[in-house]
């Protein structure tokens, strides 16, 4: 029997039902914040089925794609994407629904929660939200938003300022959006670290993910914490990007077309976004002329982001206390 779960991402409604109760419950902890009970209409369906993928039953259809991962065919838009025999999608653009095959737990749970990410990730482009690769938090109405790679320290940066000061908004554990005015909106997902001790200040509801190419991820609920999410306007934004560093933490300002630049890979590019290729890009004139909409809007609102917000370079030290304290004295919040 199948059971139902609605999503509501400022508008954009998604259907997801699954015969595996397991599957519901993740990506319910996965978009807790967005979670709804009722729906005038649907605009994305994903249904998921707990059985072996149909390999065999893949029509005759133009292979365009592969990767490591998966093998993509399509035809009059109709998409079948088989991921190494996994798991087996079937998205039809048409209707935007998406029927997903596979008995692999933690490929079912990854693949559909990207795939989520990816279509609705793109509408949100197309309304004129942009999704920042960021942790981002707000307080006393001041944003803080911190751009680094993996294994700078985000998860801990975040988890840390969460637990010491509790009326800490959250904005998003990894992609707050940006719109066309340089203004932040919460986009407040779930909270993941390469390891539980972070998450453990937060919450004792950690559940985890085996991905496919980037190993196992700790995973918390919003609905986990005690802090509020972020909904208010703020009068001052502060941009910082992080790198590593041994020694103390340091801030020193950073110049407006520097913090530019550095915007276009997390956000005008949208590298380390929780998406799937295979899901965002569509074939056909239509969809290109829409691509390249999105990314002009994309690169306009990272230029006004850039030059509305105070742009900072720090350097993580190795105390995560220590950044703690420097960050926060900084923003002027203690």
């Amino acid at each position: 029997m199948m059971e139902r779960l609605l999503l509501n991402f400022f508008g954009i409604t998604c259907l997801i039902e699954s015969e595996n109760l397991e599957i519901l419950q993740r990506i319910r902890d996965d978009f807790s914040y967005f979670v709804t009970d009722k729906a005038t209409t649907v605009d994305f369906q994903f249904r998921h089925f707990d059985a072996c993928p149909p390999i065999d039953n893949i029509p005759d259809f133009p292979l365009i794609y592969t990767s490591r991962n998966s093998r993509t065919f399509e035809k009059n838009g109709v998409r079948f994407n088989d991921y190494n025999g996994k798991l087996l999608s079937i998205y039809d653009y048409n209707r935007d629904i998406c029927t997903l095959y596979s008995t692999d737990m933690n490929r079912s749970h990854e693949v559909l929660y990207l795939l989520i990410h990816s279509r609705v990730g793109k509408t949100l482009d197309t309304m004129g939200l942009h999704r920042l690769h960021a942790m981002g938090v707000r307080k006393d109405e001041v944003d803080f938003l911190f751009v680094a790679d993996t294994g700078v320290g985000k998860s801990t940066l975040l988890s840390g300022m969460l637990k010491m000061d509790k009326k800490l908004e959250l904005l998003s554990d990894d992609c707050p959006l940006i719109d066309e005015s340089g203004n932040v909106y919460p986009f407040p997902i779930r909270l993941g670290a390469s390891s539980p001790e972070p998450l453990l200040k937060l919450g004792s509801g950690i559940y985890e993910l085996e991905r496919e190419e980037f190993g196992r991820k700790f995973l918390l609920s919003t609905s986990e914490l005690e802090n509020p999410i972020a909904w208010s306007s703020s009068r001052r934004m502060v941009l910082a990007f992080g790198h590593r560093r041994e020694g103390a933490c340091t801030i020193q300002r950073m110049g407006k077309i520097r913090a530019f630049l550095s915007l276009v890979r997390p956000m005008v590019i949208g590298i380390g976004l929780p998406m799937i290729l295979e899901y965002w890009w569509e074939l056909g004139p239509t969809d290109f002329v829409r691509k390249a909409r999105i990314g002009f809007k994309r690169m306009c609102s990272a230029i006004v982001l850039s030059c509305r917000a105070e742009c900072l370079e720090v350097a993580i030290g190795n105390d995560p206390d220590e950044n703690i304290r420097t960050i926060i004295k900084y923003l002027r919040w203690n």
